[in-house]
């Protein structure tokens, strides 16, 4: 009838006024801030499916993909980040930007970066809030990467009212894609299962007791 669909027009104003005010307040001046110039100290042509992206995209190149996780154990925040950082130092392709040299595109690899801090926030929505709250949260963090700059990537950890959490990762597709980031998910929750209760360093003789990480460079990006 008219009245159900004017209240549920109603109610869906509501649930958007509600996610636009919780988006603003976890992203507010975090998203832009964390930008930072990192000097490359490899620099490499890019491979078929980046070279793609370039042609078939229009400036800025916008093409990201996300992954959510509802992590029910207790989350070691400060664990967590550092296992973050760990995987940045292990795989290239996430200290990587992209530069339009005369030759053509190129790949340039940092070697190290400084620590990308987590987005941290918690929330009571539920539901279809708690979805729109977290797809408008994507939006917002996959349109504040740029192909050239550093980070191509951005990590959310969401506390919901019963204590989980929501892990969002975002992800631009010049780095990863689909396969790629099941190879880099699974090592950074390797890094976090290995690491003591709140890490803020990486113990010496870590590397040497995990195996070692799938190359997730050998697969198309």
């Amino acid at each position: 009838s008219l009245a159900n669909a004017e209240a549920a027009a109603a109610e869906s104003a509501v649930v958007d006024h509600v996610v636009a005010n919780a988006v603003g307040n976890v992203v507010g001046n975090v998203v832009g801030n964390v930008v930072v110039t990192v000097a490359a100290v490899e620099v490499l042509p890019v491979g078929p499916a980046q070279q793609w992206i370039f042609s078939y995209f229009n400036e800025p190149y916008q093409w990201f993909g996300c992954s959510q996780q509802h992590y029910l154990p207790p989350l070691d925040l400060v664990r967590f980040a550092t296992a973050v950082n760990l995987l940045i130092c292990q795989f290239a392709e996430l200290r990587t930007t992209f530069a339009k040299q005369p030759q053509g595109w190129t790949q340039q690899i940092a070697a190290s970066c400084p620590p990308l801090p987590l987005i941290q926030h918690n929330t009571a929505l539920t539901g279809e809030a708690l979805t729109r709250y977290i797809d408008a949260l994507a939006q917002q963090l996959a349109a504040d990467l740029r192909y050239d700059q550093w980070p191509l990537c951005r990590f959310a950890v969401i506390e919901l009212a019963d204590g989980s959490h929501r892990i969002l990762w975002v992800s631009h597709h010049l780095i990863a894609d689909l396969v790629a980031g099941q190879v880099l998910a699974t090592a950074l929750w390797n890094l976090y299962q290995a690491l003591p209760a709140g890490a803020t360093a990486v113990p010496a003789d870590l590397l040497t007791t995990l195996p070692a990480p799938e190359p997730s460079r050998s697969y198309p990006a």
